[in-house]
């Protein structure tokens, strides 16, 4: 019987063993779903020899219900959670539910809401429409990210949901974020941001350290003055 051991994803558990169903295929590494008591819980399969034995006999055994869709973790990161618990003091299973995707393994795939255009056109055109109708194409983003974009309010583009205009979309929160964009509009700095924003690029490219304190009210610039080096 192919038995194996699992670290369970929550730090009041210990390790507990269950009995691998036929045809399923888990390796150390892999996160997988399994019973306890009425409840299901995550765990990571991990080598048995690396965590406290269990007594539990074969015929005792519960089955694993699953494999969670989510990479297995590989032997160098398992090996770098075991010293990190280790060197902090900290139970292993908190250390691995950092190393994890929490939509996939701990929380079931959280997703948020997103817009995009139908293709289809308002009941009534107005300026503010207009200029989010071209500006929005081929845009999907929340309301309030598209409202940047399209340089209008939140409520106009509400008003364009209601009438079908632009419809929501659900998207895995996990997703890869979008490739760059080099064509982005870049912002003009005020001359003070500029020579704040030389000094910082001097430094860099002489490749000197050099402490720089930035100082300004919120939304002066600071930001911006920063990514410029």
């Amino acid at each position: 019987m192919n038995r194996v051991r699992l670290l369970v994803l929550n730090a009041a558990l210990g390790p507990l063993d269950y009995r691998v169903p036929d045809g399923m295929d888990v390796k150390p590494g892999s996160v997988v779903l399994a019973p306890l008591g009425p409840r299901q819980i995550s765990g990571i399969v991990w080598e048995a020899d690396r965590l406290p034995a269990t007594t539990v006999p074969d015929e005792r055994l519960r089955p694993l219900l699953g494999l969670l869709p989510v990479p297995a973790i590989r032997a160098e990161l398992r090996r770098l959670v075991e010293w990190t618990a280790d060197y902090y003091c900290a139970p292993l299973a908190a250390v691995a539910r950092m190393v994890l995707s929490s939509g996939g393994a701990l929380k079931g795939g959280a997703t948020t809401t997103e817009y995009r255009l139908t293709g289809k056109g308002p009941d009534r055109m107005t300026p503010q429409r207009e200029q989010a109708l071209a500006r929005l194409a081929g845009e999907q983003a929340t309301i309030r990210e598209l409202a940047g974009i399209a340089g209008v309010s939140e409520g106009v583009l509400r008003g364009l949901v209601s009438q079908g205009v632009l419809e929501a979309v659900e998207v895995d929160c996990d997703r890869p974020y979008p490739p760059p964009r080099p064509d982005f509009a870049e912002p003009t700095l005020n001359p003070g941001q500029q020579a704040a924003a030389a000094r910082f690029v001097a430094a860099v490219r002489a490749a000197e350290f050099a402490p720089f304190l930035l100082d300004g009210v919120t939304g002066s610039g600071k930001t911006e003055v920063y990514f410029e080096a």
